[in-house]
């Protein structure tokens, strides 16, 4: 499908137009080819490269162009090939999924939307390097608008590659699927998958080695060499322990409230120069908080970490909290500041410690 509007409506030439919006993937007019300059010649149209998918007329998708037919100029001929064009923009308006990076979102994300996809609901999955195709947690299903939807990734791998596809709840609608989008990040991340506003940025001191246990037990018997052993028959989920380091209040603060409620979390570790990933579910165990000095009033701290690692917890993302709901629970600015320390709690609406 594609609908037929002109665009832009004018230009100057010679040179090259910038189309659409500020996609570098100009498509470029040429000068007429008689070159008398006065818009009785034919023009040619190049277009190298066809963009714009999502319709947004920001270059990240993907245009249909066709051309509709010799250029036409005003009577004035000042300058060589000054005048006005017409274009004719045939803009795709089936089936659409594009995946962009958010560059300003903490924690790092993935923005997902969805145009013109048939029925009420869809699920969104994410194709991981490894060739695993996970689902994405608010497109698990998620609700279609209009055949419309805008949903976020928090828990991408970061610095690869992967590509999203949402498949219609309601038969026999077809898969559709986006380019391959890469989020680029050189820190690691400690990610809350209920509430990402949680999320915080690690300074790690230390990765320890891995422990995967197994529960066997052994049997000496009278009168035999060796022992009978039993077990369940599969070995443990590593275990492992996370240090890392907080210089203020704030941070200390932040990270505390992190692992208030004991939710699985996302630990992603990451650096620009290495080619080793570490990314786990893990369960924080019984928290230590070292003082780095006996200095009195010190805030920095070295967090010890016990981990486990587990299953993708399942379950939504917790909803924004507005200030309609903050209304609707407190009659005044000093029952707000009675139930909450930080402005993090007010947004999130857990009360940390």
């Amino acid at each position: 499908m594609a609908t037929f509007t002109t665009y832009p409506g004018s230009g100057t030439f010679p040179g090259g137009n910038t189309f659409p919006g500020t996609s570098t993937t100009a498509a470029a007019l040429t000068y007429e080819t008689d070159n008398t300059g006065t818009g009785t010649g034919t023009y040619s149209l190049g277009l190298p490269k066809a963009y714009e998918t999502d319709n947004t007329g920001t270059g990240i998708g993907s245009y249909l162009l066709a051309y509709a037919g010799k250029f036409s100029f005003v009577t004035s001929t000042i300058g060589i090939g000054t005048g006005t064009y017409l274009l004719t923009l045939a803009v795709y308006t089936g089936p659409t999924l594009v995946a962009s990076v958010d560059p300003l979102a903490l924690p790092p994300r993935i923005l997902v939307q969805a145009f013109n996809i048939g029925g009420p609901a869809g699920n969104v999955t994410r194709l991981d390097p490894d060739g695993a195709s996970r689902p994405v947690r608010e497109g698990d299903p998620v609700s279609l608008s209009g055949g419309g939807a805008v949903i976020f990734d928090y828990e991408m791998p970061y610095n690869q590659p992967v590509r999203y596809t949402i498949t219609p709840t309601a038969a026999p609608s077809s898969p559709t699927s986006s380019i391959s989008v890469t989020l680029s990040v050189t820190r690691p991340w400690l990610v809350h998958p209920g509430v990402p506003f949680l999320s915080q940025p690690l300074t790690v001191q230390l990765l320890a080695d891995e422990t995967m246990p197994a529960n066997v037990g052994i049997h000496d018997i009278l009168q035999r060499e060796t022992p009978i052993t039993i077990s369940d028959g599969r070995r443990k989920a590593p275990r492992s322990t996370l240090q890392v380091k907080t210089m203020t209040r704030p941070q200390a603060d932040a990270l505390d409230q992190l692992l208030l409620d004991e939710s699985p979390l996302l630990l992603q570790i990451t650096y620009p120069f290495t080619t080793e990933q570490v990314y786990a579910w893990i369960t924080v165990l019984d928290v230590n908080r070292a003082r780095r000095t006996a200095m009195f009033g010190d805030p920095s701290r070295v967090w010890v970490l016990p981990y486990v690692e587990v299953d993708r917890p399942t379950g939504a993302i917790q909803s924004v909290r507005t200030w309609q709901d903050i209304i609707n629970q407190y009659d005044t600015w000093q029952d707000l500041m009675d139930d909450f320390k930080t402005w993090r709690g007010v947004l999130t609406g857990l009360r940390g410690t």
